[in-house]
């Protein structure tokens, strides 16, 4: 297995295990709510700050919504394709 494939398979996992910690959380409050986790309630909104001031392109919409989106989606977008790169890689 290369080292691509090991990155993929390990974000790939992280991704389960972070929606298995999210759904469990969820089911001990008292009124069942589901919540994502992404970057922006990891780190704050300050730290994102920064994406306002990109004029390039659209690279500005591009990155909000992968700083918004749910942590375990991001993950495992990620996850798969270092799967996929590994499978065009030669050792």
């Amino acid at each position: 297995m290369s080292k691509l494939a090991g990155i993929g398979l390990f974000l790939c996992g992280g991704a389960l295990v972070l929606l298995l910690f999210q759904a469990i959380s969820s089911l001990m409050k008292i009124e069942i709510s589901y919540e994502n986790l992404s970057l922006v309630d990891c780190f704050g909104a300050d730290s994102f700050a920064w994406l306002e001031g990109l004029s390039w392109f659209g690279m500005e919409k591009i990155l909000n919504h992968m700083v918004t989106m749910p942590l375990f989606v991001l993950l495992l977008c990620v996850g798969i394709f270092f799967l996929v790169l590994s499978g065009f890689v030669k050792k």
